[in-house]
Protein backbone atom coordinates (compact mmCIF):
# COMPACT_ATOMS: atom_id res chain seq x y z
CA UNK A 1 0.00 0.00 0.00
CA UNK A 2 1.34 3.11 -0.85
CA UNK A 3 1.96 5.64 1.69
CA UNK A 4 -1.28 8.72 2.40
CA UNK A 5 -0.71 11.23 3.93
CA UNK A 6 -4.81 11.64 4.67
CA UNK A 7 -4.80 8.78 6.77
CA UNK A 8 -5.63 7.69 9.36
CA UNK A 9 -8.38 10.30 9.65
CA UNK A 10 -8.53 12.48 12.11
CA UNK A 11 -10.71 11.28 14.57
CA UNK A 12 -11.33 8.21 13.63
CA UNK A 13 -10.28 4.09 14.53
CA UNK A 14 -7.53 2.85 12.59
CA UNK A 15 -6.59 -1.22 12.31
CA UNK A 16 -3.22 -2.35 12.51
CA UNK A 17 -3.00 -3.38 8.93
CA UNK A 18 -3.91 0.33 8.16
CA UNK A 19 -0.87 1.65 9.98
CA UNK A 20 1.97 -1.34 8.65
CA UNK A 21 0.56 -0.13 5.37
CA UNK A 22 1.33 3.37 6.13
CA UNK A 23 4.58 2.43 7.45
CA UNK A 24 5.66 0.15 4.77
CA UNK A 25 4.97 3.00 2.50
CA UNK A 26 7.26 5.58 4.24
CA UNK A 27 9.70 2.85 4.01
CA UNK A 28 9.72 2.68 0.55
CA UNK A 29 9.42 6.17 0.09
CA UNK A 30 12.61 6.35 1.94
CA UNK A 31 14.55 3.83 0.29
CA UNK A 32 13.84 5.04 -3.15
CA UNK A 33 15.52 8.32 -1.87
CA UNK A 34 19.04 8.73 -4.23
CA UNK A 35 21.85 8.88 -1.71
CA UNK A 36 23.96 11.18 -3.18
CA UNK A 37 23.75 14.50 -1.45
CA UNK A 38 22.54 17.92 -2.77
CA UNK A 39 25.13 19.80 -4.19
CA UNK A 40 22.90 22.50 -5.65
CA UNK A 41 19.73 24.03 -6.55
CA UNK A 42 17.85 25.04 -9.42
CA UNK A 43 14.71 27.24 -9.44
CA UNK A 44 12.58 25.54 -12.72
CA UNK A 45 9.57 27.93 -12.52
CA UNK A 46 8.03 31.15 -10.93
CA UNK A 47 4.72 30.93 -12.11
CA UNK A 48 2.06 34.11 -11.41
CA UNK A 49 -1.34 32.64 -9.61
CA UNK A 50 -4.39 34.33 -9.89
CA UNK A 51 -5.15 36.80 -6.42
CA UNK A 52 -6.54 34.62 -3.57
CA UNK A 53 -4.95 31.07 -4.64
CA UNK A 54 -2.69 30.09 -2.03
CA UNK A 55 0.84 29.94 -2.65
CA UNK A 56 3.43 27.08 -3.10
CA UNK A 57 6.50 25.46 -3.95
CA UNK A 58 7.56 22.38 -4.46
CA UNK A 59 10.77 20.55 -4.32
CA UNK A 60 11.67 17.67 -6.98
CA UNK A 61 15.18 15.90 -6.47
CA UNK A 62 17.63 14.89 -9.07
CA UNK A 63 20.44 14.31 -7.00
CA UNK A 64 22.71 16.38 -6.77
CA UNK A 65 20.49 18.43 -7.53
CA UNK A 66 17.20 20.24 -5.99
CA UNK A 67 14.61 21.42 -8.61
CA UNK A 68 12.60 24.38 -7.31
CA UNK A 69 9.16 25.73 -8.66
CA UNK A 70 7.60 28.43 -6.80
CA UNK A 71 4.09 29.45 -7.34
CA UNK A 72 3.07 33.05 -6.33
CA UNK A 73 -0.26 34.80 -6.42
CA UNK A 74 0.00 38.06 -7.79
CA UNK A 75 -1.94 40.77 -5.96
CA UNK A 76 -5.72 41.94 -6.33
CA UNK A 77 -6.22 44.68 -9.41
CA UNK A 78 -6.42 48.13 -6.97
CA UNK A 79 -8.74 51.60 -7.35
CA UNK A 80 -7.80 53.77 -10.40
CA UNK A 81 -5.70 56.02 -9.00
CA UNK A 82 -5.89 59.82 -10.26
CA UNK A 83 -3.94 60.82 -13.36
CA UNK A 84 -0.14 62.43 -13.17
CA UNK A 85 0.28 65.61 -14.26
CA UNK A 86 3.48 66.50 -16.23
CA UNK A 87 6.11 67.88 -15.11
CA UNK A 88 8.90 70.67 -16.37
CA UNK A 89 12.40 71.44 -14.83
CA UNK A 90 12.21 75.48 -15.83
CA UNK A 91 16.04 76.32 -14.44
CA UNK A 92 19.29 75.03 -12.34
CA UNK A 93 20.98 78.09 -10.59
CA UNK A 94 23.85 77.55 -8.90
CA UNK A 95 24.50 78.90 -6.07
CA UNK A 96 27.90 80.31 -3.83
CA UNK A 97 29.41 76.71 -1.65
CA UNK A 98 28.11 76.93 1.94
CA UNK A 99 24.65 77.91 0.51
CA UNK A 100 21.36 75.61 1.31
CA UNK A 101 20.20 73.31 -1.72
CA UNK A 102 16.40 74.63 -2.72
CA UNK A 103 14.30 73.32 -4.87
CA UNK A 104 10.95 75.05 -5.94
CA UNK A 105 7.36 73.70 -7.88
CA UNK A 106 5.14 75.75 -9.04
CA UNK A 107 1.76 74.37 -10.08
CA UNK A 108 0.32 76.30 -13.49
CA UNK A 109 -2.94 74.07 -13.69
CA UNK A 110 -1.78 71.44 -16.08
CA UNK A 111 2.11 71.39 -15.52
CA UNK A 112 4.84 71.78 -12.18
CA UNK A 113 7.63 73.82 -12.76
CA UNK A 114 10.45 72.41 -10.78
CA UNK A 115 13.22 75.37 -10.28
CA UNK A 116 16.55 73.48 -8.52
CA UNK A 117 18.78 75.92 -6.79
CA UNK A 118 21.99 73.45 -6.21
CA UNK A 119 25.36 75.23 -4.27
CA UNK A 120 29.16 75.25 -5.75
CA UNK A 121 31.07 72.37 -4.27
CA UNK A 122 33.70 73.33 -1.97
CA UNK A 123 36.71 72.82 -3.86
CA UNK A 124 38.97 71.05 -1.44
CA UNK A 125 42.71 71.27 -1.05
CA UNK A 126 44.95 70.29 -4.42
CA UNK A 127 46.99 67.85 -4.19
CA UNK A 128 48.11 64.05 -5.23
CA UNK A 129 46.31 61.42 -3.72
CA UNK A 130 48.65 58.97 -1.79
CA UNK A 131 48.62 55.13 -2.28
CA UNK A 132 47.44 55.33 1.32
CA UNK A 133 44.66 57.68 0.68
CA UNK A 134 43.63 55.35 -2.27
CA UNK A 135 43.76 52.18 -0.78
CA UNK A 136 41.57 53.55 2.17
CA UNK A 137 39.00 54.89 -0.66
CA UNK A 138 39.18 51.55 -2.38
CA UNK A 139 38.52 49.64 0.85
CA UNK A 140 35.59 52.05 1.75
CA UNK A 141 34.08 51.92 -2.24
CA UNK A 142 33.79 48.43 -1.96
CA UNK A 143 33.15 47.96 2.07
CA UNK A 144 29.05 46.96 1.18
CA UNK A 145 29.73 44.80 -1.95
CA UNK A 146 29.41 40.90 -1.28
CA UNK A 147 32.73 38.98 -0.33
CA UNK A 148 33.68 35.55 -1.43
CA UNK A 149 31.91 32.69 -0.11
CA UNK A 150 34.33 30.28 -0.37
CA UNK A 151 34.22 28.94 3.35
CA UNK A 152 30.66 27.58 2.95
CA UNK A 153 30.67 23.85 2.24
CA UNK A 154 28.31 21.77 0.40
CA UNK A 155 25.00 21.45 1.59
CA UNK A 156 25.35 17.89 1.97
CA UNK A 157 22.11 17.00 2.29
CA UNK A 158 19.18 14.50 0.78
CA UNK A 159 15.86 16.17 0.91
CA UNK A 160 12.83 13.96 0.87
CA UNK A 161 9.49 14.53 -1.11
CA UNK A 162 8.10 15.81 0.68
CA UNK A 163 10.74 17.68 2.75
CA UNK A 164 10.82 17.00 6.31
CA UNK A 165 10.73 19.58 9.10
CA UNK A 166 14.33 18.84 9.84
CA UNK A 167 15.14 18.96 6.32
CA UNK A 168 13.91 22.37 5.35
CA UNK A 169 15.82 23.94 8.71
CA UNK A 170 18.66 22.52 7.99
CA UNK A 171 18.17 23.73 4.16
CA UNK A 172 17.36 27.33 5.67
CA UNK A 173 20.41 27.59 8.30
CA UNK A 174 22.30 26.68 5.11
CA UNK A 175 20.99 29.24 3.46
CA UNK A 176 21.44 31.65 6.45
CA UNK A 177 25.15 30.37 6.21
CA UNK A 178 25.82 31.59 3.00
CA UNK A 179 24.06 34.97 3.79
CA UNK A 180 26.37 35.63 6.26
CA UNK A 181 29.57 34.75 4.10
CA UNK A 182 28.24 36.89 1.34
CA UNK A 183 27.31 40.21 4.15
CA UNK A 184 30.51 42.14 4.70
CA UNK A 185 31.26 43.76 7.93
Amino acid sequence: MPYNPLLPANLTPTSSAELRGQLTGLFDLIQAMPTQPITSFVVDATNTLNPGENASATVAVEAPVAHLTFNIPRGSVGPEGPPFMNYVVDFVNTLPAGDNAMVALTFDGSVGHFAFHIPRGDPGAPGEVSSAAMNIAISSAIAGTAQNPGGVGALGLTISDPPTQAEMQALAAHVEELRAALQRV
